[in-house]
């Protein structure tokens, strides 16, 4: 991949190989690796990107060895043409952008182990959710989108560091990720203090707990919609601040889980879009992180 910067935007350039002959597959194969490049300029942007319709040509149909040459376009959304503009990357963006795209489309083939796939296609699918997310109109897609990538992230890393079989329950799994990836305590407090609304509007207030369980006793759970954060105040007040973003995360998993199961369908918009922006800020921040300490070691 060459990426030439002019005034305005960058211009890219890709060369690649398929393992088949037939033209119209290997087309197919290349627009898939337009959208994983595609996926790797959202992270390293944070915005919607759409490639412009590449100039596709095929060099030698033998091996279906191809050329293509496209601008990649940004905005708030897609579907208002006006907020729509090339793309100019910075020096270091492209640097980034170069390795994880070369890491994970290798220029020669090799073979690999089965801990190095199981990576490669884990990095994938997190990264196609979290461009699926940057694209999603609605704060519920953009929610759904982003937890998937999150789920992928957990997930790998819990697979990666226990070799014992066996999966726990889906918070245990984020929160060995947080403590792995965010040791720094200030990233985290920094964190909590940009989403104030979450803090001071949504999460369960002080006692509640205690309250709903002198109420319903063993039962409580039933009687709140979201039974999930309830620990943040003990550890705010303690400045535990990585403990307290696992709590905000908790908490963001129940409005997930109202999504998902549709037994409590969250109607407060500010908690939705105040969801999706805590999320992004620690999706995007651990798989940056989990991504160069990936190449760092390859």
């Amino acid at each position: 991949m060459v990426a030439q910067p002019d005034k305005e935007a960058t211009n890219f350039s890709v060369e690649f190989s398929t393992d088949t002959t037939d033209e119209r597959v290997a087309k197919e194969e290349a627009f898939m690796l337009f959208n994983g490049l595609k996926a790797i300029l959202e992270l390293e942007i944070g915005k919607p990107c759409l490639i412009e319709p590449p100039a596709l040509e095929i060099i030698n149909l033998g091996d279906i060895k191809g050329h293509a040459s496209f601008k990649v376009l940004s905005g708030e959304s897609f579907y208002n043409e006006m907020l729509l503009k090339s793309v100019k990357v910075s020096k270091e963006n492209m640097e980034r952008i170069k390795k994880i795209y070369e890491y994970l489309y290798p220029v020669e083939f090799r073979a690999v182990t089965f801990d190095e796939a199981d990576l490669q296609y884990s990095v994938l699918t997190m990264l196609h959710w979290y461009g699926r997310a940057i694209e999603e109109r609605t704060r519920g897609d953009q929610l759904i989108a982003l937890w998937i990538s999150f789920n992928a992230i957990y997930s790998f890393v819990w697979r990666r560091d226990h070799e014992e079989p066996g999966r726990p329950d889906q918070m245990t799994m984020a929160r060995h990720l947080v403590k792995s990836y965010l040791p720094k305590s200030d990233e985290c407090e920094e964190i909590i203090k940009r989403h104030q609304y979450i803090v001071y509007k949504a999460m369960p207030e002080p006692g509640e707990k205690e309250y709903l369980i002198s109420e319903f006793g063993k039962d409580w759970k039933k009687y709140c919609n979201n039974p999930y954060g309830f620990d943040f105040w003990k550890q705010h007040a303690a400045r535990r601040w990585t403990e307290a973003l696992c709590e905000m995360i908790a908490f963001i998993y129940g409005v997930r889980n109202g999504l998902f199961h549709g037994k409590w369908l969250p109607n407060d918009s500010e908690l939705m879009s105040e969801s999706v922006f805590t999320l992004h800020d620690v999706v995007s921040l651990v798989l940056k992180r989990l991504i160069e300490n990936t190449i760092a070691k390859a």
